[in-house]
């Protein structure tokens, strides 16, 4: 009941090199995706908290000033 085509003997050698391939592959694939996720994650945060910093670095400056201001 084999229905696979293949030339030559060992099939069975090479249907499962082919499966290991195609697994480490997989897992190559998965794992350098997650890897490109979580920088972007981290860039996105990065960023994030830069804004946040200079906003409230900006509003204490400004409050500063006017605290100055006002004596």
């Amino acid at each position: 009941m084999n229905t696979n085509k293949q030339v030559g003997g060992g099939g069975g050698a090479t249907a499962a090199i082919v499966a290991a391939v195609v697994v480490v592959v997989v897992v190559v694939v998965v794992v350098v995706v997650v890897v490109v996720v979580v920088v972007v994650v981290v860039v996105v945060v990065v960023i994030i908290v830069i804004a946040v910093i200079a906003v409230s670095n900006s509003v204490v400056v400004s409050v500063v000033r006017r605290a100055l201001t006002y004596r």
